[in-house]
């Protein structure tokens, strides 16, 4: 599976080519602009997130 990268979030297989597949350097510079953009918050504390997974193979 491609990488696909939208509004509503990431998806793609873990490992293999980067740019065409989620390697762990995706994963971090996404985790790491995500950290940011909640730590600008005032009330991060307030704030929450609703983490999903698709369960299809």
């Amino acid at each position: 599976m491609t990488l696909i990268k939208s509004i509503s979030g990431i998806r793609g297989t873990i490992g293999g080519i980067p740019g065409r597949s989620l390697t762990p350097i995706d994963i971090v510079k996404f985790v790491s602009a995500f950290a940011g953009f909640i730590g600008e918050e005032e009330d991060a504390a307030k704030l929450k997130f609703v983490v999903g997974r698709d369960a299809r193979v």
